[in-house]
């Protein structure tokens, strides 16, 4: 044989057969694995360029409709804030009113405790 000593890993059939199986057998899945990551990183790639296209689009329909709609849209912006502000404003009470039942139970239980002793 002539030629340099590389590290390359090039192997001679001779060497290839020599290989545990096993080694043969990872490097298959390994190489399936790899065209598998391949095909996942093309289809987001794709989702990627859907998803910017649709909001591309979605933007400029909405721009369509507020140039359409004009000062509608100001007339009933504090209409619909004051709904999701009453909104909020339920779900803070009732989250108080569990706060404050929890308390009153705690406040009675703590009573028959001290009646107890």
């Amino acid at each position: 044989r002539g030629g340099s000593h590389s590290s390359e890993a090039k192997l001679s059939p001779r060497e290839e057969e020599e290989l545990d199986p096993r080694i043969q057998e990872e490097l298959e899945h390994l190489n399936q694995a790899s065209e598998e990551i391949n095909q996942v990183e093309l289809q987001l790639d794709e989702a990627r360029t859907t998803y910017r296209r649709i909001l591309q689009e979605s933007a400029r329909k909405l721009n369509t409709q507020g140039s359409h709609l004009g000062s509608c849209i100001e007339k009933a912006r504090p209409y619909y804030e004051a709904r999701r502000l009453a909104k909020e404003a339920q779900q803070e009470t009732q989250k108080a009113a569990l706060r404050y039942e929890r308390a009153v139970s705690m406040h009675n239980a703590a009573r028959e405790m001290v009646f107890v002793a």
